[in-house]
């Protein structure tokens, strides 16, 4: 994968992945929701990143799955950070 996003990806999957199965559990999540945060901005609990990453249901979360999610979500993060400097110009006209 290339680009920004995916480096960033990959790097804090590494980090999440404390058993290095590839696959990260809710646990994985939860114990590196700090470091998630820090790098991606988003303001989710470990329990909703889960679910919303486990795309095939399998109860662990894949690198293709977490890549996914992460441009998913960073993507609406993106959107709505971008939205909020227009929306507070037009309401103090």
């Amino acid at each position: 994968m290339n680009g920004p996003l995916p480096q960033a990806s990959d790097a804090l999957f590494e980090q999440l992945d404390k058993n290095g199965d590839s696959a990260l559990s809710q646990n994985e999540i939860k114990k590196g929701l700090a470091a998630v945060k820090e790098a991606t901005g988003l303001v989710q609990s470990a329990k909703q990143i889960f679910r919303g990453a486990d795309a095939d249901g399998d109860r662990s979360v894949d690198a293709v799955e977490f890549y996914a999610y992460m441009a998913e979500n960073m993507e609406a993060t993106t959107e709505t950070e971008e939205v909020q400097p227009e929306q507070k110009a037009s309401q103090s006209l």
